[in-house]
């Protein structure tokens, strides 16, 4: 007896999980060894088996004849009461559920275009194209519930894009807003630049008087390049059988690329300097330049008072920059996106922007801004409690980045590694896997630290 399409699926599915079953196991014995290759070969006869009864099924469809082309008979011979075939009802129903199926195949799941395929598959006449379709629509809903396997969503074919939603990385900011600071080639790894911190004087004498005798005072300015690493195990089936991407590779390289990009952003803002860490921007301002934000209780945009805090904040760390000899030829402010919604939100009592510049282009004043969510907001300082933030104005003309190694990219099929949810030891040759790294190393330092202030304490927006 000729086994229905459907049980041989079922046949077929039990032997591939008995086949992934043994496949799993790490040292299979000789006997589940060749019980693999057994199952190989009868996986295989049934696919061919499967494959023929749905050709067959297809050419069926394809020689329906047209109702059209039927001629009525001029007369109906008497015909006996006779049972129901419900064998042959069943076949057909089988037919037609199939012809569904494979008009979803061919429409990538899409039931509009299926539905007109069918229509057209089965020739029908225009005044019953309607109701074929209705019957199909109607099938899908009941016969084909995409929610279950059992109720038929096996049959519904998953659509994959062929591209990937990326990961929602923050705003790198240090080397993107307004240039960021001159770099340059640390080859040794380490580099001292001497430095003028106290000029000489002069003034005025007599013409008969001794002149004063002056001198300048000089120290060095050193960067040390700090190692910042990345690495990411890949497997090589996902390499070999990547149905979303060929170039899935590619795609995580740059992600681990991104992943580096912001370490070293977040590094440059707020490193502490301690251990192997880069020290940023907030350890190299001088105490005098980290100043309390003004706090915006009780004032109004209605008086001026509101807007005029704000004003005289930022404009507090421009004079502290200032009163130190700091140009501003290059400067940039940092923040976080509550702050800058802040301003860029904050209207006066009829509706105007109170700094429209902000949104406009991206600017307070003439001052391009960085914005990031690596500032926190959650600090304890400038007599905010755990609702803290800070804004960073700083001058990159008076900043230096230290490169020693640009970014290295190395690829490895045999290395080891460290499991960071176990702490042991992986053999990337033993798991079949690609190992990608990523080095660079660098520092950062001012030429003079006062050349960043740091505006603590900011509760705007919250």
């Amino acid at each position: 007896m000729i086994k229905a399409i459907n049980d041989l699926r079922r046949e077929r599915a039990a032997i591939n999980s008995r086949v992934q079953a043994i496949a799993a196991i790490e040292n299979p014995s000789a006997v589940e060894v060749n019980e693999f290759n057994d199952l190989k070969v009868k996986f295989d006869q049934l696919g061919a088996q499967i494959q023929r009864q749905e050709a067959a099924e297809q050419m069926a469809a394809a020689a329906a004849v047209p109702v059209d082309n039927f001629t009525a008979p001029t007369a109906a011979p008497a015909v006996s009461a006779q049972a129901r075939d419900h064998k042959a009802e069943g076949q057909h129903s089988i037919a037609t559920f199939f012809t569904f199926i494979h008009a979803l195949d061919q429409a990538k799941g899409n039931p509009h275009v299926a539905k007109d395929q069918v229509v057209s598959r089965l020739k029908v006449r225009d005044d019953v194209k309607a109701s074929v379709a209705s019957a199909f629509e109607q099938s899908i809903q009941m016969a084909m519930n995409t929610e279950s396997a059992s109720g038929g969503g096996v049959f519904v074919p998953t659509v994959l894009a062929q591209n990937v939603i990326n990961y929602l990385f923050p705003n790198a900011v240090v080397r993107n807003t307004n240039g960021g600071p001159l770099e340059i080639p640390m080859p040794n790894g380490n580099l001292d630049i001497g430095r003028i911190s106290a000029a000489p004087t002069a003034s005025y004498t007599g013409r008969n008087a001794a002149v004063g005798v002056t001198s300048a005072s000089t120290d060095k300015v050193s960067l040390k390049a700090k190692k910042l690493t990345g690495m990411i195990p890949i497997a090589k089936d996902l390499l070999r059988m990547a149905g979303v991407s060929p170039a899935v590779d590619t795609l995580l390289t740059t992600v681990l690329g991104n992943a580096m990009s912001v370490a070293a952003d977040i590094g440059m803002i707020r490193g502490d300097g301690t251990g192997n860490n880069i020290k940023g921007l907030r350890y190299w301002a001088p105490a005098g330049n980290v100043l309390g934000a003004t706090s915006l209780t009780g004032k109004s945009t209605a008086d001026g008072t509101l807007q005029q805090a704000i004003r005289g904040d930022i404009s507090r760390l421009k004079l502290a920059l200032r009163r130190a000899n700091v140009g501003l030829t290059r400067p940039a402010l940092l923040l976080h996106p509550d702050s800058f919604e802040y301003l860029a939100s904050l209207q006066t009592t009829t509706g105007a922007k109170v700094f429209p510049e902000v949104e406009a282009n991206g600017t307070f004043g003439q001052i391009p801004i960085g914005i990031t969510t690596q500032i926190p907001t959650n600090l304890t300082s400038g007599g905010a409690v755990g609702i803290g933030s800070e804004i960073y104005l700083v001058d990159w003309d008076n900043w230096l980045i230290g490169t020693a190694l640009p970014m290295e990219v190395a690829i490895s099929y045999e290395a080891s590694y460290t499991d960071p949810a176990t702490g042991n030891q992986v053999n990337a040759f033993e798991r079949d896997e690609t190992l990608v790294r990523m080095i660079v190393e660098h520092d950062l330092a001012p030429m003079h630290a006062v050349a960043v202030a740091v505006l603590d304490g900011v509760t705007w927006f919250r």
